[in-house]
């Protein structure tokens, strides 16, 4: 096992969560922007954020941490430029599980100097 940073841990939880949003909750998409858009930028994000952190834990390598970086940098900016950031939900969801994500990444690239 590699080095453990508390913050993959967060990062793992937060992307697992919004993983599963798109099969607990059946999300209504804005008018103009189809269902799966948005099942696959809470789905794919999510899972890729996870799936970055539960690497992290497990390996000493830094590229783990850039993806979480990406992911929520991505899941941060997904209502604006999708265009669902009308629906004040589905924003504060994308956005602060992003911003999460995405300081989580950057706390943990300072820790190991990189």
């Amino acid at each position: 096992m590699g080095r453990t940073h508390w913050q993959d841990w967060i990062v793992l939880g937060t992307g697992l969560m919004l993983a599963l949003v798109p099969l607990l909750w059946e999300i209504e998409a804005p008018e103009g922007l189809p269902r799966w858009t948005l099942t696959a930028v809470f789905g794919a994000a999510g899972l890729l954020a996870a799936l970055a952190a539960a690497l992290a834990l497990y390996t000493d390598a830094v590229w783990e941490e850039w993806i979480a970086l990406v992911a929520g940098a991505w899941l941060a900016a997904a209502p604006w430029v999708l265009g669902f950031s009308g629906d004040t939900l589905l924003t504060w969801l994308s956005a602060g599980a992003g911003a999460v994500i995405f300081v989580m990444a950057v706390l943990s690239l300072t820790e190991t100097g990189r």
